[in-house]
């Protein structure tokens, strides 16, 4: 009974994981080893949780917190699972989240910290339209504003969703909250050659500061650039890449703006379509590689790490199986970059293929809702008359113009049968941190 009362007052409420040697017992042995990969998934008033075994485990405690680190209460002990439902969470409250491995000698330390933000918010049809692809382009009347158009897969319909002005950047719609737009601005009247222009993040209706929600402040979060931004899928929080001088992050926070946390060093990154793992780009000196993550663990798996292979732009199929990319020769500061897909594994990559061979730079692929088809942003290498959207098989195959623009950006997604944005959402200009060479850029 002695070990029994130790493991109790090790575990419990506040202390965590880490304490366990108080009190007496006459056990010998080691205790097991902490958790690893907690995630959490946000639902109706609860939050799922699923971990990694420990070796030597016999039991699982939880503890939340609703403060990022804790101090962390005891949930439940005792667990012989490795999987958890807490149904005492309560809508529209952010909960930390952290699990201890017990055996006879005493607990582990800490897991690492998942977080989940409950919501009543059912996730069925988006207010986005289904089966269509976001694309972004110089704007043809204003060289200094940028466009978000979309286009059906078969290049009719090309219609301008919303205009980005000089000092906006990054405009993403949150596909689970209607007409509700998330944005960069600055200050800085001609950011493009200001170094020391800075972002803050904003919500609204329409492309303006007018009537405008801040929801990051540049004084307290100074961002040089915003990369990707988009959104989990019951919309309740969201992600983004942005650059502070050379440090190239991923955030995550709740959609009011609190709560916010850097997770990791990254150029670009993709939400999977369940919004537990986090695919991403992230830079090793001379080259990117691909990295994964759980949404609550703060730092990355290796995922493909080919050498001298610059491997950016990643975002999931809608069925969370596959990953497509664009990569080139690291040593070639002018190589072109190409597509490529690769089946994810749970983790461990698949072969890489590669799915386009036109001699052009590509980026920014995106899968069709079915994953067969992937749209790419192609910029000619010796004619702009060739730039545009385009499509190909995610086998590969004959690639197909879904339409030309001389003024193409890198920015595209194509959204699901539902309409959803979720792994990269709508997104314009500036869809990696990484300073790119690209040739013809107006």
């Amino acid at each position: 009974m002695t070990a029994l009362v130790a493991l109790i007052v090790g575990c419990g409420g506040g202390g965590g994981g880490g304490g366990g040697t108080t009190g007496t017992t006459s056990t010998t042995g080691n205790v097991p080893a902490a958790p690893t990969g907690l995630t959490a998934a946000p639902g109706n008033a609860k939050v799922t949780l699923q971990w990694n075994a420990s070796s030597g485990a016999t039991s699982y405690s939880v503890e939340r917190s609703t403060t990022n680190g804790g101090p962390y209460t005891t949930v439940v002990n005792f667990l012989n699972v490795t999987n958890f439902i807490d149904n005492s969470a309560s809508n529209g409250t952010t909960y930390f989240y952290v699990v201890v491995a017990v055996n006879a000698v005493g607990p582990s330390g800490f897991s690492n910290q998942a977080s989940a933000l409950p919501s009543s918010g059912t996730v069925g049809q988006s207010w986005l339209p289904p089966n269509t692809i976001f694309y972004t382009a110089a704007d043809a009347l204003d060289p200094t504003a940028t466009d978000l158009r979309t286009i059906n897969p078969n290049g009719t319909g090309d219609t301008l969703f919303a205009s980005e002005p000089t000092q906006f950047s990054a405009v993403a719609a949150n596909p689970n909250v209607q007409n509700q737009l998330v944005f960069a601005f600055t200050n800085s009247a001609n950011p493009g050659s200001d170094p020391n222009a800075t972002y803050g993040l904003y919500r609204n209706t329409t492309v303006s500061l007018a009537g405008a929600t801040q929801l990051t402040n540049p004084s307290t979060l100074a961002l040089n650039s915003v990369g990707t931004i988009f959104f989990t899928p019951d919309g309740q929080r969201m992600l983004f890449t942005g650059a502070i001088g050379s440090d190239h992050a991923l955030y995550i926070m709740d959609s009011n703006g609190l709560n916010l946390t850097r997770l990791v060093s990254a150029d670009d990154a993709s939400l999977s379509p369940d919004g537990s793992k986090i695919i991403f780009s992230q830079s090793q000196g001379a080259e990117d590689d691909l990295l994964w993550m759980g949404i609550g663990e703060t730092s990355g798996h290796p995922f493909l790490t080919t050498v001298d292979t610059d491997e950016i732009m990643p975002q999931w199929s809608k069925d969370g199986t596959k990953i497509t990319f664009a990569a080139k020769p690291a040593a070639s500061l002018t190589a072109p970059y190409d597509i490529y897909v690769v089946s994810f594994g749970g983790g461990t990559a698949g072969t890489p293929v590669k799915i386009t061979a036109n001699g052009d730079f590509n980026f920014s692929p995106s899968f069709s809702p079915d994953g067969s088809q992937v749209a790419f942003d192609r910029i000619s290498t010796v004619d702009t008359t060739q730039n545009g959207v385009y499509r190909v098989g995610s086998g590969g195959g004959s690639e197909s113009i879904v339409t030309l623009n001389a003024g193409i950006e890198n920015g595209l997604y194509w959204t699901s049968s539902t309409g959803r944005g979720i792994g990269g959402g709508p997104v314009t200009t500036h869809r990696t941190l990484k300073k790119l060479y690209i040739p013809h850029r107006r």
